[in-house]
């Protein structure tokens, strides 16, 4: 099962300060946020060093051969969602995998995937215990283990098989360091970063069901392993690099973030929207050029809608004290009920 992480970028910056940092909850991309990595199949790149203070530089010595696009959305803008009701956070990819996740105080996982895996239908992958991505707050020198299992099933029928029903079982054991900070440059920029090291054990086991009977048709495990570099740029908000390697640290693949993340609908040209503090603990500002616009919605992380408020000068206040720490979608709407704009902000206290 390919592994789907999910993230953003920044500014190009140059001449940053080494020191170790600390990366959030809240450095994770949210819904409308579309981020681009390009990926580098046959590196030649010499491994990166572990340890304090170290100096990355990526930023000529990898080559674009694949590139993948990802596109952050509420659950609730999913098409199944209610299969998957404690996701905070979803995602798709370019193949139509939809991606569902919990991003919270204490960690970025991993709930559930829905995909038409064979072109007859969504199915519904479930995955409890859910997959840990990154656990809050990342700082150098934490280590965990993580456990998480996925399964789902389907009829044998779908791919010719003679048997009733099939079910699909992974069970992952992750070992997780973070054994490095420092300085990492790329094609796209330099930020500070922290480096991730994981060990993952992934056993596959594939069951076949005739009259309620099961027999193992195939199981595989495989050991692999990973480093990923964050940061925690104000934007950059999706893993900076990734590096698959085997167990002598020689590097068989690596993506990066190629540019800061773009938004599904954000810009309308003619039209000047501005919207702050963000994040936000009090009061929203939104402050829009355009005397058509009539309404701004404000939705959830699920997708269900918040608020909506009338639009009756070029400034509109929204009190927001009361409500939940999390990411929020505003919508702003003419008088012919089109939506206009939209974008993200935050509310953090």
């Amino acid at each position: 099962m390919k592994r789907i992480l999910l993230f953003t970028a920044t500014l190009c910056i140059s001449g940053v300060a080494m020191s170790q940092i600390t990366v959030t909850q809240w450095n994770v991309a949210g819904p409308s946020n579309i981020v681009t990595t390009d990926r580098d199949t046959l590196p030649t790149a010499p491994a990166p060093t572990g340890g304090a203070n170290q100096t990355w530089d990526y930023s000529a010595n990898v080559t674009a051969h694949e590139q993948e696009t990802m596109t952050f959305a509420a659950p609730g803008w999913l098409n199944n969602s209610s299969y998957f009701p404690t996701a905070t956070l979803g995602a798709t990819d370019a193949n139509g995998f939809e991606i569902y996740l919990i991003n919270d105080a204490s960690s970025l996982r991993t709930v559930g995937i829905a995909a038409d895996i064979f072109g007859t239908g969504d199915k519904q992958i479930y995955v409890d215990p859910a997959d840990v991505i990154a656990q809050w707050p990342m700082n150098y020198n934490n280590a965990y283990q993580t456990n998480s299992y996925q399964h789902f099933s389907f009829a044998g029928s779908e791919v010719g098989a003679p048997v009733d029903s099939i079910v699909q079982q992974t069970w992952i054991e992750k070992d997780v360091v973070v054994d490095a900070w420092g300085s990492l440059s790329t094609p796209y920029g330099t930020f500070p970063a922290l480096r991730n090291s994981t060990m993952q054990i992934q056993i596959d086991s594939t069951w076949g069901y005739v009259f309620g009977m099961g027999q193992l048709l195939n199981d595989n495990i495989d050991t692999s392993y990973m480093y990923e570099f964050w940061t925690d740029d104000a934007n950059a908000k999706f893993p900076l690099m990734e590096m698959s390697h085997d167990n002598a640290g020689t590097l068989y693949s690596v993506s990066w973030l190629t540019a800061a993340p773009t938004q599904g609908i954000n810009e309308v040209a003619g039209i000047d929207v501005s919207v702050y503090p963000n994040p936000t603990s009090d009061n929203l500002f939104i402050d829009v050029s355009d005397e058509d616009i009539a309404t701004v919605e404000i939705y959830n992380n699920a997708g269900q809608l918040v608020s909506s408020i009338e639009v009756k000068d070029s400034k509109t206040t929204i009190d927001v004290s009361a409500w939940d720490n999390g990411i929020y979608l505003y919508k702003l709407r003419n008088s012919f009920g089109e939506e206009v704009i939209s974008d993200k902000f935050v509310v953090q206290k």
